[in-house]
């Protein structure tokens, strides 16, 4: 992933691991617990970032 500044260009190298659940097949409560996990593409950016968002003016940043 490449994110993009009036600074600059930041590159974020990860590998991901992706994988699909068949939920029709699954039980209730499996699925549950399922759809409650992080999005974990989500949680590798927060921890390599410091994430502002600032509801009043409506901007939303990640800094290094």
């Amino acid at each position: 992933m490449t994110f993009q500044s009036d600074e600059g260009e930041e590159a974020l190298t990860q590998d991901l691991w992706a994988v699909q659940h068949d939920l029709e097949r699954l039980p209730r409560e499996e699925v549950g617990r399922i759809m409650r996990l992080p999005s974990l593409l989500g949680r590798d950016i927060m921890k390599a970032f410091s994430f502002r968002c600032d509801y009043r003016t409506g901007v939303v940043g990640l800094e290094r």
